[in-house]
């Protein structure tokens, strides 16, 4: 996601630098898997402190626009908030979050001192929720407290269902203003909700790999909006083709199983990276390969054979895929036409 411009950053850069592990969070909030877990677990004084945890714990402790801005987006994607808690274990400070029901928590906020900390001992830990609500917490958080204007995000969708992982993509982009995020993803659904909030401040690069060689290709933003929002292709699964290496359309569903179950058993290595998917009929080929074409999504069609019958909607197919291409089989089609009609007897016409 870009505000108004991009940047490109060369590691190399880093070599001099004595310490690289620690100059890059100057510079930039890197928020992997891993990085994410880490900053929701408690920090305990007596051993080494992440201080970029305590940072965005102190940020949130502190501040009650910073608390109150993570608890909305909180609520929307999981019905619950979190507060900052402190206590003392076997002689050592401990830190950590707590969690519960979002009007708990304001309750616990609005209190004075000592009922706030008697009331938050009673909660649950939030390092001992589910790793999907620690990944978010982590991710809105670090958006919300960080001073950076960049980040690097890791596949932010991990442990989410996919209503989570949409509207996490809508609150990144919302909190991300006047901030540069770049995202690495394997959900759709993530897709969906960072357009659906500001498809003007994102650019969608899908990345294929073949041997040792990356391919970069920019992916058009409206192709994938229009699917989005398209009633008859909305429910399909068109725009998970992003992610295979090839996409290949059938009539229905019924011709997806059929299909992909013949060519899996004669080339597995080829097909096993393939995605049948079903698109409601003929008529909608030539609706869905522009799209296609915009987003640089490798396809092929298997249609029913009773789509040659029909002079216009196989013109009307085949120029989708290439201006006139029609043309360069219109004779032989007219005469495939002649001959099928004159030739055939009813009964075999039907079957």
């Amino acid at each position: 996601m870009d505000e108004n411009h991009s940047h490109c950053f060369d590691a190399s850069s880093f070599t001099d630098i004595t310490d690289e592990r620690q100059f890059y969070k100057v510079l930039f909030s890197f928020l992997s898997t891993v990085n994410r877990l880490n900053i929701t677990r408690p920090i305990m004084f007596n051993t080494t402190v992440d201080n970029s945890s305590l940072i965005i714990m102190k940020g949130l402790e502190s501040d009650s626009i910073l608390i109150k801005s993570l608890n909305e987006v909180l609520q929307m994607g999981f019905e619950k908030a979190v507060d900052a808690y402190e206590e003392y274990l076997n002689g050592t400070v401990v830190k950590k979050y707590k969690m519960g029901k979002s009007k708990e928590i304001i309750d616990v906020i609005n209190s004075n001192r000592r009922d706030n900390l008697n009331l938050l001992k009673e909660m649950e830990d939030l390092h001992s929720q589910g790793d999907g609500i620690r990944s978010a917490v982590a991710i809105l958080a670090s958006l919300i407290v960080n001073k950076h204007s960049l980040f690097l995000i890791d596949e932010p969708e991990t442990f989410l269902h996919p209503p989570q992982a949409r509207l996490l993509g809508k609150n990144i982009v919302a909190l991300s203003k006047k901030k540069q995020c770049f995202i690495s993803t394997h959900s759709i659904d993530f897709i969906k909700g960072v357009l659906e909030a500001d498809s003007s401040r994102v650019k969608i690069i899908k990345i294929a790999r073949s041997e040792n060689e990356n391919k970069f290709n920019l992916v058009d933003n409206g192709g994938v909006a229009e699917i989005a929002n398209d009633k008859n292709l909305r429910y399909t699964n068109i725009l998970d083709g992003l992610f295979y290496d090839q996409l290949v359309l059938c009539e229905n569903e019924s011709d997806c199983k059929f299909y992909s179950a013949i060519l899996e058993n004669l080339d597995l290595a080829i097909y096993q990276n393939t995605l049948f998917c079903a698109v409601g009929g003929k008529d909608q080929f030539k609706k869905v390969v522009p799209l296609l074409k915009k987003l640089n999504i490798q396809y092929s069609i298997i249609a029913d054979i009773d789509l040659i019958n029909n002079k216009d909607n196989l013109k009307q197919l085949v120029n989708s895929i290439e201006d006139d291409c029609y043309n360069q089989i219109d004779a032989c089609h007219t005469k495939f036409i002649e001959v099928f009609e004159k030739g055939m007897n009813s009964q075999v016409k039907t079957q």
